[in-house]
Formats: structure tokens, C-alpha cells, sequence
């Protein structure tokens, strides 16, 4: 008997090849959602953190602490903003790797500390980002070369937040004019292709406006199961890729 994991954003990719693997995967597979609530607080992947936290404490001889007491007892209550829990969901994409790795970062800062603060939580920005960005990189790396996924890099870093089509199509067309990856690209692929793999990934997802005054806000990632891009609304870098392409926390407009 063969047992595999395979991403659900992957097996997305996979079933535009044809029915048969989709059949299969619906008669014989089961799915594991880690964005399964509404509600931040009650996210089913937190709960591997406290449960990885727990065996800790017995291996240590320690009384396990009692899981909402957890997160008091070992995190801050809040970062940037946020309530603590809310802001790993975040930063992670959902991915359990990700969130380990944040949480191993600050942790290996101040290995004698027994509780990870909100400063180690904030010196390890760039290193998380740099780490984040690697596998998105390997990620690209299935579709386009290395001077391509260059390419790629070179267009986004220091560039903008957020924006459409255009405004990466523009970018594009001035960084080709003395970047030789970026030209090379560019007699390859357009800003749609960009976005359309970019998306994929999950390194950039949609913002968008809805509701009769446009005030109602709506994001669409692929790991939150919005499988396909709307191209005709904006989009924005994911915020933990965001210190390591050196662009602003900001939303557009804002001082």
C-alpha cells in the first residue's frame, strides 16, 4: 500500500490534466483542512503547536499545560497589531513548515528563554522572509529557469505592495531595458504569466473592493482555496515575502 500527501492547491494543478485523477483522489482520498473556521482561534493546524508544546513538557517532567493557557504562558498576546495566533496564521500561509520555522527562529534566538517574545518574534523578520521566499523560489524553479525565477525576483524587489497587470507589465518592460534576465523574460512571458505562476505559489494573492459604496474589502489566496486569480483586480505580495523584497507594510495610500 502507497500512502502520499499532496497539497491541495498542487492536485488543483494536477486535475486541469484530466478527470480520472480527480475521480480517484474523491473515491480514495481525505482531505485535511488546516482553514477549516471562521475564527483565527480555533484554526485545527494551532492545534499541533499546543500538542507539540504538551509532549515537550512530558518529556521534560513537566505538567502539561492546558491548551488555552498555552499560548499565555509561551507567546506574546499580540504582534504588529494582531492577536498573536492570528498573526502566524498569517504570516505562515497556513503551512505548518511555516509556521515551525517562525516559531524555531525566535526560539533559537533566545534558546535559554522559557516563552518566545514579541522582540525575538520581530528580529527574526528577515530571516523568516528570506526562508519563505527560498521556497517560493523552489517553487517557480518547477516551471522556469534559474535566470528566470531571477528574473522573477529581480522585478518584485523594491517594487510595490500592490498592483494589476499594467503596473507589473510596466515594470517589466523598464527593468528589460538594463536587466538582462528581466529582457530575457520578457521575450517570453508577459506580467500575466507572472501573476498567473506567482499566484499559484501563493506569493501573491487578489485585493479587492465589493459592496455598493466599494468599501467592503475581500483578499483571494489559493491556500485559503481560491484556486484561480481574478486578473482584472489588484493584487499584493504576501506580507511574509514583504521584508526580504523590501517593500512597504502599507496599504497603498497610506502615510
Amino acid at each position: 500500500m502507497v500512502v502520499a500527501c499532496v497539497r491541495s492547491e498542487v492536485l488543483h494543478e494536477v486535475n486541469r490534466v484530466g478527470p480520472e485523477i480527480s475521480r480517484d483522489v474523491d473515491d480514495f482520498g481525505v482531505r485535511v483542512n488546516w482553514n477549516v473556521t471562521i475564527e483565527n482561534e480555533n484554526q485545527p493546524i494551532l492545534r499541533i503547536v499546543e500538542a507539540k508544546i504538551n509532549a515537550s513538557e512530558i518529556e521534560s517532567d513537566e505538567e502539561p499545560t492546558h491548551p488555552e493557557e498555552i499560548w499565555v504562558k509561551y507567546f506574546p498576546r499580540s504582534a504588529f497589531g494582531r492577536k498573536f495566533k492570528q498573526y502566524i496564521l498569517d504570516n505562515a500561509m497556513f503551512k505548518p513548515r511555516n509556521i515551525v520555522n517562525m516559531l524555531t527562529l525566535a526560539r533559537d534566538l533566545r534558546p535559554d528563554d522559557h516563552s518566545i517574545s514579541f522582540s525575538s518574534i520581530d528580529q527574526v523578520q528577515l530571516e523568516f522572509s528570506k526562508r519563505t521566499w527560498r521556497e517560493i523560489e523552489e517553487e517557480l524553479s518547477g516551471e522556469y529557469s534559474s535566470d528566470e525565477v531571477a528574473a522573477i525576483k529581480s522585478t518584485l524587489i523594491g517594487f510595490a505592495s500592490e498592483f494589476d497587470i499594467p503596473k507589473l507589465q510596466k515594470r517589466i518592460d523598464h527593468l528589460s531595458k538594463f536587466d538582462p534576465n528581466v529582457h530575457s523574460f520578457s521575450s517570453k512571458y508577459k506580467a500575466f504569466d507572472m501573476i498567473t505562476s506567482l499566484y499559484r505559489v501563493g506569493a501573491i494573492g487578489n485585493l479587492y473592493f465589493v459592496g455598493s459604496a466599494k468599501k467592503e474589502i475581500r483578499f483571494g489566496w489559493i491556500f485559503r482555496d481560491n484556486y484561480d486569480p481574478l486578473y482584472d483586480k489588484k493584487f499584493m505580495v504576501h506580507e511574509s515575502l514583504r521584508k526580504f523584497l523590501q517593500l512597504s507594510f502599507r496599504a497603498e495610500g497610506k502615510k
